[in-house]
């Protein structure tokens, strides 16, 4: 769950299996939700700022996140942490 306002939302497949969340200060977090089972998958940790956007690969195995400060992060979901 966010502590404040969510600022982003994005669903894979397109027909909504999965939603990322991030929302702003004080948490910067950005959560993997299951929306099929309600149910919270994964919390990315690590954002130093908001995270206003985000994309996953076409097979959906990678997510890339996007913050206000320049910083691109690359996850692998299959593991949840950050590539490279």
């Amino acid at each position: 769950l966010h502590l404040r306002m969510v600022i982003l939302c994005e669903f894979w497949p397109k027909d909504g299996r999965y939603l990322v969340s991030g929302a702003g200060n004080p948490d910067y977090g950005v959560n993997l939700w299951d929306v099929t089972e309600s149910k919270l998958l994964h919390k990315l940790p690590g954002n130093l700022d908001h995270v206003p956007d985000c994309a996953f690969s076409p097979d959906g195995r990678l997510l890339l996140t996007t913050a206000e400060s320049h910083v691109l992060k690359l996850w692998d979901l299959t593991a949840t942490l950050p590539c490279g």
